[in-house]
């Protein structure tokens, strides 16, 4: 009798886990919707564009920031109604982000470029083209 339960209960428990396996096996997660991420409380959300990288011979002035000569990747984006440029530096472990304004192109960049102008003392960042994107950055 003891041995006749114990394979019963035996039984019972198999047969109880290959059904939770198969239940497991046939959910659909598909049509499950997931929450978007949202920011933290008092932060603005930003949507990121496309990243090109240029490369500075001198000190260059771009808007409030001035970039050490040496090579930069730019990224738009956008946070709120603000248009930024973000420049990183990974050889100084550095970035940091100017506020542009963009005038449309009739197609798209096909090389990142920066237009910069010479003030004699240092040079100024004016414009710049991120490849792939169809809009002028201007400083």
């Amino acid at each position: 009798m003891r041995y006749a339960l114990s394979t019963l209960a035996l039984t019972v428990l198999l047969a109880a886990t290959g059904n939770a396996g198969l239940f497991a096996q046939q959910h659909d997660h598909g049509s499950m919707m997931m929450a978007p991420e949202r920011p933290p409380t008092g932060a603005v959300a930003q949507k990121v564009g496309k990243k090109g990288e240029i490369i500075l011979a001198r000190d260059t002035q771009a808007g409030d920031l001035m970039l050490k000569a040496g090579a930069y990747r730019v990224q738009h984006r956008i946070a709120g109604d603000r248009h930024v440029l973000h420049f990183m530096s990974e050889s100084r472990n550095w970035s940091g982000d100017v506020q542009c304004s963009l005038e449309p192109l009739n197609g798209k960049v096909q090389n990142t470029e920066a237009v910069m102008t010479d003030t004699g003392a240092l040079m100024k960042l004016v414009k710049v083209e991120i490849g792939g994107e169809n809009v002028v950055h201007v400083l």
